[in-house]
């Protein structure tokens, strides 16, 4: 079975490297892709057999943004135990220690060129799969 993995985010573009970055570094994992954090939350608490083993969740998207999804995830009993990576173009200090207060696993800024994103999911997908222990 392979694992899943959430990406939480409304840019098409970005969403569409990923998914073939995540082809040619991990093809056994999983990609469900969703537009909005809504749609994340729907997603999460559907009946699916499997959850995913790790959220990719950006922060700037409309309606509701990544740190108040990242707060609902971490409130709720059944979803609480799923890492969620913060993934996003911000760098800014606030956002970061807003993740981090609100319990993310884990702050990315999104990286720049294809390579950079082959080094990120590669390690990301290394540490979360092989050496993170989880509940």
């Amino acid at each position: 079975m392979k694992s899943k993995v959430l990406v939480i985010d409304d840019n098409e573009i970005e969403k569409l490297i990923l998914k073939r970055v995540f082809s040619m570094v991990e093809p056994n994992v999983e990609l469900v892709m969703v537009d909005s954090g809504e749609e994340g939350l729907r997603y999460l608490h559907s009946d699916q057999s499997v959850k995913p083993i790790l959220v990719l969740l950006d922060i700037n998207m409309p309606k509701k943004n990544g740190h108040e999804i990242l707060v609902e995830i971490k409130k709720d009993e059944k979803l609480k135990m799923i890492p969620v990576c913060m993934f996003s173009n911000s760098d800014l200090e606030k956002d970061v220690q807003d993740a981090y207060i609100n319990c993310a696993s884990m702050y990315v800024k999104k990286p720049s060129g294809v390579d950079n994103l082959k080094k990120f999911v590669s390690c990301c997908t290394t540490l979360w799969f092989e050496f993170a222990l989880m509940a």
